[in-house]
């Protein structure tokens, strides 16, 4: 999306950069890098460049949030193993007991259908899961 806004941004202000491009002065150029050098070095030396304002804070905050909502990939610290744990022993449960019981069958309506080994380890996996929830809610 940022980037969909700096093309915009580059469309609309094209004009104003041809401008830049085609009136380029070195010499305005070289005063410019001097003044920002310059910029550089008094906060530099003074150690205003530990301060962290406000403003900064809050953008830092920002880009952080938005980098948790949008990051695909969460760090490894966010895993809760309990909660693979849970979902583990749910489905072994459940591939157990079709090993011990066998097949369900579910007959509804006038029709029926049967649940094997993988029906039944899901709903194991969906129950370990339950489990762990209310674990959690309790806490």
């Amino acid at each position: 999306m940022l980037v969909q806004y700096k093309y915009y941004e580059l469309i609309i202000n094209a004009e104003q950069h041809w401008n830049r491009i085609t009136k380029f002065n070195p010499e305005t150029e070289k005063i410019k890098e001097l003044y920002i050098e310059q910029k550089f070095r008094d906060i530099m030396v003074n150690d205003r460049w530990l301060e962290i304002t406000d403003y900064d804070s809050e953008m830092y905050h920002k880009a952080l949030a938005l980098m948790d909502l949008f990051n695909p990939k969460k760090s490894k610290n966010n895993i809760d193993t309990t909660a693979i744990v849970a979902a583990g022993s749910g489905a072994v449960t459940g591939a157990l007991a079709t090993n011990s019981i066998g097949g369900i069958g579910v007959a509804a309506g006038g029709t029926a259908f049967s649940v094997g080994m993988l029906g039944l380890a899901t709903m194991g996996t969906i129950a370990g899961l339950a489990v762990y929830g209310m674990g959690k809610a309790l806490k």
